[in-house]
């Protein structure tokens, strides 16, 4: 696609990228965890403690819905709550070594199956694939910056 214009680009990775994800998802449909409950356990490993005001914000749920989720994760281990070093009237959530561990297995997993579809494609496409990396993430970087930051003073948990 030879000097594509944003809107055709954006077009075509649209589609592109919904079609991938689509499959991805269908294809990760065994995983014990569900995709919002592995999101918020990397938002976590990423980023670190987090309020739960904070959490359904970036995930774009209510606080009733992520408190739900955190309830269940941390049933299963996966996360705990502790008082905020920064207001005491307040909670974060983090993963447990058992949620990271989760977490690496399930990367694992899917590490792999990406190594195998990708050993279907001839080297050729592998080394533009490989080539497309550092601009993707360069893009997410962009899309990232745009969304609104969570403010951090006035949230409760």
């Amino acid at each position: 696609m030879e000097n594509a214009t944003p809107d055709r680009l954006a077009e075509h990775l649209q589609g592109t990228l919904e079609l991938l994800v689509r499959r991805l998802r269908a294809d990760a449909a065994d995983e014990a965890l569900s995709q919002s409950a592995a999101g918020l356990m990397v938002r976590l490993d990423l980023n670190g403690p987090q309020r739960i005001m904070h959490l359904a914000r970036q995930e774009g749920v209510s606080q009733p819905a992520m408190t739900q989720s955190v309830d269940r994760l941390e049933r299963e281990g996966l996360v705990e709550r502790h008082p905020s070093a920064e207001d005491r009237r307040a909670v974060v959530v983090e993963l447990t070594d058992a949620g990271r561990e989760t977490l690496q297995a399930r990367r694992a997993r899917r590490r792999a199956k990406l190594s195998g579809y990708l050993a279907e494609l001839d080297a050729e496409d592998q080394t533009k694939i490989a080539a497309a990396i550092r601009p993707l993430e360069r893009f997410s970087d962009v899309v990232a910056a745009a969304a609104r930051p969570c403010p951090t003073g006035k949230e409760t948990a």
